[in-house]
This record gives structure tokens, C-alpha cells and sequence, in this order.
């Protein structure tokens, strides 16, 4: 599964939440490395002027198609088999599937992310001891974020593991971790700073 939300980023295909983080990570890396390089030097000039070249930069490659060239190089590069990323549909399916839906009607308010991961954990996609064996194919599908609106019965996410006995658990602890509420959170920042060496950038 986060394979596959891979190639959706790097081929453009991918929302737009997901993909504004990705481009902000991808861009302050270029301008890192130019930093490091001293192509350029920290200006006291605001976070989205500097940062915009680089972003730019950082949709070039992936609207001309470099940088899921670039994804297939590191594959191959490692062994891997570039036809699944060609066509996704080529990834290993899950055995088995479960909806996750709404108990209440409302509106997202709170999502506990590491509760989630906790969920995903309980499928067979993480490990809790060393000695746990991973599922390639379990993971979550999460269909509803903060400040969706929901009614009784909507899903909100989809469970994936090759067997079943995770389901309940993982389910409990999702459940618990998404809070609906009747009134709409405020609309927050996906970047809201960029912490440096010297200072931290507020946006």
C-alpha cells in the first residue's frame, strides 16, 4: 500500500494533502543540499520565498516524468521489479479486507496518528517485537481526515491483512483514535515552521 501511495506522489496523481507535505520535504532537502554545497547561504528573507524555487523545482521533475524514472533506477538499482510500479495493480493483494465505518454523524475533530500506526501494527504492517513477522500485504486505507463530515455507516477506513485475527483489534484502536464531533475544527496548516540549525521558520 505505501508503495503504491508512492508512485501516485511521484507520478502527480496523489491528493492534494499528501502531496503539498511531500513537495515541502522534497524542497527543503534541495535547498539543504545547496547549503551544504554553499550554492546559497540563510537569508533572514521569508520561508516561502525562499523555499518557492526549489518547490518549483520539486514539480518540474515530477510533472516531466523524472521523478518516477528516478523511483524505477533506486528499484532496479536494488533488485526490485519495476513492473509493479508501472502498474500497481501488479502488487500482492491482501487476502482479506474490513470497513471501518462512522458510529457517529459529525465531523472529524482529532485523529491520533500513532494510534493509527498502532492499528496497522495489529494487521501484521509493523512489527511489535523483533521477532514478529511482517505482512506485505496488511496496511490501512484511510478514507476520511480532520474535518471531513461523516454520517452513521460511512467508512472511514479499510483494513488489509492476509488473515483476519487482527481485524477487531486493529478496528477497536482506530475507532478510538478517530473523535467525531457536531461542530467542524478550524482549518489548520499541513506545514506550519521549518526548524534549522540556527532558528525556527514559522509559516
Amino acid at each position: 500500500l505505501e508503495v503504491a501511495e508512492v508512485v501516485e506522489i511521484v507520478s502527480g496523481r496523489r491528493p492534494k494533502a499528501l502531496r503539498e507535505v511531500c513537495l515541502h520535504i522534497a524542497a527543503n532537502m534541495l535547498y539543504v543540499e545547496d547549503l551544504q554545497e554553499q550554492k546559497v547561504t540563510e537569508s533572514d528573507e521569508s520561508y516561502e520565498t525562499v523555499i518557492a524555487p526549489y518547490i518549483a523545482k520539486v514539480k518540474e521533475v515530477i510533472e516531466n516524468g523524472t521523478a518516477f524514472e528516478k523511483l524505477c533506477e533506486f528499484t532496479t538499482a536494488q533488485g526490485g521489479d519495476t513492473a509493479v510500479l508501472k502498474d500497481t495493480d501488479k502488487f500482492k493483494k491482501a487476502e482479506y479486507y474490513y470497513d471501518v465505518v462512522a458510529r457517529n454523524s459529525g465531523y472529524i475533530t482529532e485523529m491520533d496518528t500513532q494510534q493509527y500506526g498502532i492499528a496497522s501494527m495489529l494487521l501484521g504492517a509493523g512489527r511489535e517485537t523483533k521477532e514478529s513477522l511482517l505482512d506485505e500485504t496488511a496496511g490501512i486505507k484511510i478514507w476520511k481526515k480532520k474535518g471531513d463530515k461523516v454520517e452513521v455507516g460511512d467508512t472511514i477506513a479499510t483494513l488489509y491483512s492476509s488473515s483476519h485475527a487482527g481485524f477487531r483489534d486493529a478496528e477497536r484502536v482506530l475507532v478510538s483514535a478517530c473523535h467525531i464531533g457536531a461542530e467542524a475544527p478550524e482549518e489548520e496548516k499541513l506545514v506550519i515552521a521549518r526548524v534549522t540549525g540556527s532558528r525556527v521558520d514559522w509559516l
